[in-house]
Order: C-alpha cells, then structure tokens, then sequence
C-alpha cells in the first residue's frame, strides 16, 4: 500500500518494486496531479482508490509491463464529484 498525500506536492514520483494500492489525499477542488511511475523491474499491479476515479471508458490504466518505461497518471479533482478525472500515457523511455 502507497499513500500520496498532495500535500507534499503535486506531483508524485513512484517506482515501483511490487505491486501497490494506492490512496490518495490531500486533494483541493480544481487541483491537478501528476503521478510518473517508473515500473522498476516491470510486471507489476496498481490499484486504484475503489470509485475514486473516473477513467476514460471507465477503464483504469494497466501499468506497462517492461522494465524501465515510465507511466503517467494525471489526475483533476472535482470537488462537487468528490471524484478525481483521470487521463494516463505509458510506455515511455
């Protein structure tokens, strides 16, 4: 379990080493979050806050499955939703 508190900035940096769920806090109405994730050894799991997001076609994103790429996450959080607006790209190097 990984928790990113906002807080600490809005843009997060995680590689990871296993497979990670995550919780999100901190967030402000209209704020606007990054998250790259850099997938380590690669074939590893994220998992999402349970409703917390909406994803383009209600989909969350795969983490890319080879070693080294990185994946980003940007995250709006709407306030009178109580839900974050997610878009991802993946697979860079």
């Amino acid at each position: 379990a990984l928790t990113l508190n906002w807080n600490n900035g809005p843009l997060q940096y995680v590689t990871l080493t296993g497979n990670v769920t995550f919780t999100l806090n901190g967030a402000v109405d209209g704020g606007y979050y990054v998250i790259i994730l850099a997938t380590g050894a690669g074939s590893f799991t994220a998992t999402w806050p349970a409703g917390a997001i909406y994803w383009p076609a209600a989909t969350a994103p795969t983490i890319t499955a080879t070693a080294a790429r990185y994946d980003i996450i940007t995250l709006r959080y709407h306030a009178g939703l109580g839900k974050y607006l997610g878009t991802f790209t993946q697979d860079h190097n």
